[in-house]
């Protein structure tokens, strides 16, 4: 108790509230410089693979987790999970579930896919392109919509 008591007495600029105010402008300010420094970092990461000229940039853009070929269904869904990318790097999953879909959406959002360039192959959709497979696999039953993607590199 005599601790704290000679410390109060010794003046503002000693004191424990003195203490931790510039500690926590301290804490503040070097948040803020490492908040900036993570943004560069974060904008020439975004820059270098946003160019296909750069080695990251054609990694980026050739990944086989870019799954935007597949055509999109707009309606009431979620995404079960990230995609999943299997050990060897060579292909990857991503499963969308919709709800209240009738069929007519259904039959309409088929048509979508042949359009796109996927040919049915059972109960599947395959398009071959620049060395990838992509494969769309889709089921509907009781309003329920059910999306399956694929992609395979033959790299």
């Amino acid at each position: 108790m005599q601790i704290v008591n000679n410390l109060m007495n010794m003046g503002g600029e000693h004191s424990v509230e003195y203490f931790i105010k510039n500690k926590v402008e301290d804490m503040i300010e070097r948040s803020e410089v490492e908040g900036k420094k993570r943004k560069q970092i974060e904008n020439k990461v975004c820059d270098s693979c946003g160019d296909p000229n750069t080695t990251d940039g054609a990694l980026y853009l050739s990944s086989i987790t870019d799954f935007s070929a597949f055509p999109k269904y707009k309606g009431r869904g979620i995404q079960d999970s990230a995609p999943e990318i299997d050990n060897s790097g060579k292909s990857a999953t991503l499963v969308l579930r919709f709800t209240d879909v009738d069929d007519e959406e259904f039959t309409a959002f088929e048509e979508q896919i042949v359009a796109a360039g996927f040919e049915k192959n059972g109960n599947d959709y395959i398009k071959t392109e620049n060395n990838n497979m992509y494969t769309m696999a889709v089921s509907c039953a009781n309003g329920k919509l059910r999306i399956f993607h694929k992609i395979s590199s033959a790299k």
